[in-house]
C-alpha cells in the first residue's frame, strides 16, 4: 500500500472469509499470508456479500456471475460511503477497473470506475500487482 494512505474503510471483492482458511490457502500456494489488521480501518465490506448470482456461481449453479455484479458493488459502495465517509481502499481484480480488459474477460466487467464516477465517487488506482509474492512475500 502506498505510504501515507490510511484507509478507514475497506471494500474487498468476494465473500467474507475465515482468516484461518485464508491463511491456509496462501500457504498452500507457497505465499506468506497477508496481515489483515490495518490499524486505521474501521469497517470492511465484502462486495459480493448478498449478491446471490455470485454465491450460486461458487456453488456451480450459475454461469453468469458477472452480470449485474459491478452495479451491485456500486450501490453497496455508495451506501457504505454515505454511512462511513472518509478514505477507502477498494481491492478488486483489474478486469473490473480497466475497461480495455473487457474483450479478454467479460462484457459485464470493466465498468466499475465510470459507474462510481457518475455518482461523484473519485477513484484512483494506487497500485497494480500481478504477483502475490510481491504483495505478501514468500515464506
Amino acid at each position: 500500500m502506498r505510504r501515507g494512505f490510511s484507509p478507514e474503510t475497506l471494500f474487498l471483492q468476494g465473500l467474507p472469509f475465515d482468516q484461518a482458511e485464508l491463511e491456509q490457502a496462501f500457504r498452500f500456494v507457497g505465499v506468506k499470508p497477508p496481515n489483515a489488521g490495518t490499524p486505521t480501518v474501521k469497517k470492511t465490506f465484502f462486495l459480493d456479500e448478498g449478491y446471490e448470482p455470485y454465491r450460486r456461481f461458487l456453488q456451480g449453479l450459475e454461469d453468469q456471475p458477472q452480470k449485474g455484479r459491478e452495479k451491485y458493488w456500486v450501490s453497496m459502495i455508495e451506501r457504505a460511503l454515505s454511512e462511513f465517509p472518509g478514505r477507502a481502499l477498494l481491492r478488486v481484480g483489474s478486469d473490473h477497473v480497466e475497461s480495455h480488459l473487457v474483450r479478454f474477460f467479460s462484457k459485464d466487467t470493466g465498468h466499475l470506475v465510470p459507474m462510481l464516477k457518475k455518482r461523484d465517487i473519485e477513484v484512483e488506482v494506487v497500485e497494480k500487482i500481478a504477483d502475490l509474492n510481491q504483495v505478501f512475500g514468500k515464506h
